[in-house]
C-alpha cells in the first residue's frame, strides 16, 4: 500500500486495509457461535474456517503486484500518482519508471539501526504497543467479561460482541480521511484523540454492574470506535519518514513489538481479574486498558512527521530502503 499509494492518500488506504481485521470479527464472531450453537461443536468452526482460508492465498497470487510497475495494465498518470513524492524530490526521472526501485536504493547508506535515529520512529512503536493490547485485550475479554458478569449465552455474546467491530470499523475510515484531509503534516492529534476518548469508554465499561442495554452498547461503541481510530494514522507515520522501500521493515519490527507486548499484556490482565466466592471483577483489567491509553497520549505527543521527523541532520532526499546485506 506505501508504495501504490502517495503520501496524500496513505493513511486511508492503510484504515481501508485495517477494516478487514477490524470488521471481520463484527459478523465472523456472530457466525461462529451460530455455527457451535448449530452443530453442538466447535470443531467444525474451525475446518470451515481453514477452507475458507483457501480464497484469499488465490486472490493474492491472482490481483496482488508488489510495485505498481509490475501491473502491466497501468497507466503513467497512475504510476505518477504512486511515485509522486519521488518525483518531487528528483529522486526519479519522469521517463523511466523500469528500475524504479534500484533508482531509489542507489546511493543509500541506511542500515538497520538508523531506524532507531528517529524518535518519531521510536514513539510509533510506543503507540502501536499500547493500540495492540487495546485491541487483544478487548478480544480476548469482551466475550469472557459479558459472559462472565452478565451472564451472557454464546449466540447472544456474538451479537453484542459485533458492536464493538462495526463502531470501530467507522472510527478507523473517520480518523484516517481526517488525518488525511487536515493533519497530514501532524498525525498524532488524531492518535491522542483516539486514546483520549477511549478512556471514559473503558471505565464506562468497568464501572457497570448491571447489563443495562443502553448503556452497554454506548460503552462497546465508544471502546470500538476510538480504540481503532488511530490505526491508519500511526501507520502512516513511518511512510512518511522513510521511502516506502523502508517501510517494510520498520513496520515489520513495529508490529513484532506490538504482537509480543500484546501476548503478556492479554495474561497479565487475567491476573488482574478478581476471583471472589465464584465471582469474577473485571474492573482491575479494564483500568489497566485505560491506563496504557495513557502511556499512548504521552507516547504520541513525541511524533512528529515533517520532513525526515525526527532525524538530524535532516537527510536531503527520503530514505532508500535498507541494504539486503545489511538487514
Amino acid at each position: 500500500l506505501m508504495r501504490w499509494f502517495n503520501k496524500e492518500g496513505r493513511a486511508r488506504a492503510q484504515a481501508l486495509l485495517s477494516m478487514a481485521w477490524i470488521l471481520t470479527p463484527a459478523w465472523a464472531s456472530i457466525l461462529a457461535t451460530q455455527l457451535t450453537v448449530y452443530f453442538d461443536n466447535w470443531r467444525p468452526v474451525f475446518f470451515i474456517t481453514a477452507v475458507v482460508g483457501i480464497v484469499p492465498l488465490v486472490l493474492i497470487k491472482r490481483f496482488v503486484f508488489d510495485r505498481p510497475e509490475d501491473y502491466q495494465h497501468i497507466t503513467r498518470e497512475e504510476l505518477e500518482h504512486s511515485y509522486r513524492d519521488e518525483l518531487e524530490s528528483g529522486v526519479l526521472k519522469g521517463h523511466d519508471f523500469k528500475n524504479t526501485q534500484q533508482q531509489i536504493m542507489a546511493g543509500s547508506g541506511f542500515t538497520f539501526l538508523d531506524l532507531f535515529k528517529s524518535r518519531s520512529y521510536l514513539a510509533v512503536v510506543a503507540v502501536v504497543i499500547v493500540m495492540q493490547i487495546a485491541y487483544w485485550g478487548t478480544l480476548v475479554w469482551i466475550p469472557l467479561y459479558l459472559s462472565d458478569a452478565f451472564g451472557f449465552k454464546l449466540a447472544t455474546m456474538g451479537w453484542w460482541n459485533s458492536l464493538y467491530f462495526v463502531a470501530a470499523a467507522v472510527g478507523s475510515f473517520a480518523s484516517s480521511y481526517l488525518s488525511d484531509r487536515f493533519f497530514r503534516n501532524n498525525r498524532r492529534v488524531m492518535i491522542i484523540v483516539c486514546f483520549a476518548g477511549l478512556i471514559p469508554f473503558v471505565l464506562l465499561l468497568a464501572s457497570l454492574k448491571t447489563a443495562a442495554p443502553g448503556l452497554l452498547a454506548l460503552a462497546l461503541c465508544g471502546m470500538g470506535f476510538f480504540a481503532n481510530m488511530a490505526w491508519g494514522p500511526v501507520l502512516a507515520v513511518p511512510a512518511k519518514i522513510f521511502t516506502p522501500e523502508v517501510y517494510g521493515r520498520a513496520i515489520g519490527l513495529v508490529n513484532c513489538c506490538g504482537y509480543v507486548a500484546a501476548a503478556f499484556a492479554t495474561k497479565l490482565f487475567s491476573a488482574l481479574v478478581i476471583v471472589k466466592d465464584g465471582t469474577k471483577d473485571y474492573t482491575p483489567g479494564w483500568i489497566f486498558i485505560a491506563a496504557c491509553a495513557v502511556v499512548g497520549i504521552v507516547a504520541a505527543c513525541f511524533i512528529k512527521t515533517g520532513v525526515a521527523a525526527g532525524m538530524s541532520p535532516a537527510p536531503k532526499k527520503p530514505l532508500a530502503s535498507l541494504d539486503r546485506q545489511t538487514w
